[in-house]
């Protein structure tokens, strides 16, 4: 009898653990069908590796983003922050930080012009001693200034930031656990442990959590709205903001079907999405640069709701895609590891 009910439990938990496991595949996007889109059409110039996140200074047409190379443990790397002039077509990148902070990897990043029309950036770091976000002031030489780095006990797992005010920013905190069973379960189980924080210039809080790996953020032209990606959760979420005090409420989740990065705002209020349509080829890629990691990027309409794919390399043009940037015809894609970015042209608002 005991051993009839051990077998008998066996094989309960080997069917759960086998429909888990597809589940988890399929929800991975391994069976989904790609079509080249875009990027055999673009242009792909040569960067420092990892150019995660992009934004763009609508205003002067200059591109800033972050790289670093996420390959190299020992010694470790230092990443920068780099500018490109999307004015000039055959222009090439041109670094634009300056020593400080000395420790520096390179994460998400942020521009925010004040009503004087003094431009800031602001950019996760994920330095030795910690989480932080650093604020810097783009010079009138478009070389970034350090006015000051950002601590709080509510950044532990920081991802990507959004600047709403002069020191004022949400980010991202993409998973509870970074290691041992805890990140094991949270990512193969898809646990929503990821938390949005508001740092409302004098401390950082918890605006809202339940996030399958709390990714990219932005906020609507008329800060109203925000918008927090999911990677493993493969939606957007998007909630009214309270503009006075940055509370959130009122939160719409749409179902997009990809592991969605980093979300840049375009000037039609339209959003531009990063994304990895194949969560496993990209775990694989982070493995081995030799596996190709498929690129996505979606343009999502906040109005309705619709959405569709702009752009897609499915045969290693660009892997692992973490941004979509669009400025006057122009999209910009950024990985997470390729020492490169597409520029693609004459793309259709």
């Amino acid at each position: 009898m005991t051993k009839k009910l051990f077998i008998m439990i066996a094989l309960v938990l080997a069917v759960v653990l086998g429909r888990v496991g597809f589940k988890v595949i399929q929800a991975s996007g391994q069976f989904t069908e790609l079509e080249t889109t875009l990027a055999d059409r673009c242009e792909y110039i040569d960067t420092a590796p990892g150019p995660e996140d992009i934004a763009i200074d609508h205003a002067t047409g200059i591109a800033y983003f972050a790289a670093t190379d996420r390959r190299v443990e020992t010694p470790r790397p230092r990443g920068s922050i780099y500018r490109l002039d999307l004015n000039d077509p055959s222009s090439a990148p041109v670094e634009v930080l300056g020593d400080v902070p000395a420790d520096f990897f390179a994460h998400g990043l942020s521009l925010w012009r004040d009503p004087e029309g003094v431009l800031r950036l602001f950019a996760v770091n994920h330095p030795k001693s910690g989480e932080t976000v650093e604020i810097f002031e783009v010079a009138n030489d478009e070389e970034l200034e350090h006015v000051e780095t950002v601590t709080s006990d509510a950044m532990y797992a920081l991802n990507d930031v959004v600047a709403v005010g002069p020191r004022q920013f949400y980010a991202t905190n993409d998973q509870r656990y970074k290691d041992g069973i805890g990140a094991i379960l949270e990512v193969f189980l898809g646990l929503p442990l990821g938390e949005l924080i508001y740092f409302d210039g004098d401390k950082g809080t918890k605006a809202v959590g339940g996030f399958a790996f709390a990714n990219g953020v932005n906020v609507s032209l008329d800060g109203t709205q925000v918008y927090v990606a999911e990677t493993i959760g493969r939606k957007l979420a998007i909630f009214d903001r309270d503009t006075t005090t940055g509370a959130l409420n009122g939160r719409r989740n749409h179902n997009i079907g990809s592991g969605l990065d980093n979300i840049d705002v375009a000037p039609d209020g339209s959003l531009y999405i990063g994304a990895h349509p194949k969560l496993l080829a990209f775990t694989a890629h982070a493995e081995d640069p030799q596996t190709i990691s498929p690129s996505e990027v979606i343009k999502f309409d906040p109005n309705d709701g619709s959405y569709e794919t702009v752009y897609v390399s499915k045969d290693g043009e660009l892997n692992g895609s973490a941004t979509g940037a669009y400025w006057k015809g122009t999209l910009l894609v950024g990985g997470v590891f390729d020492p490169h970015i597409a520029r693609c042209d004459n793309v259709k608002s």
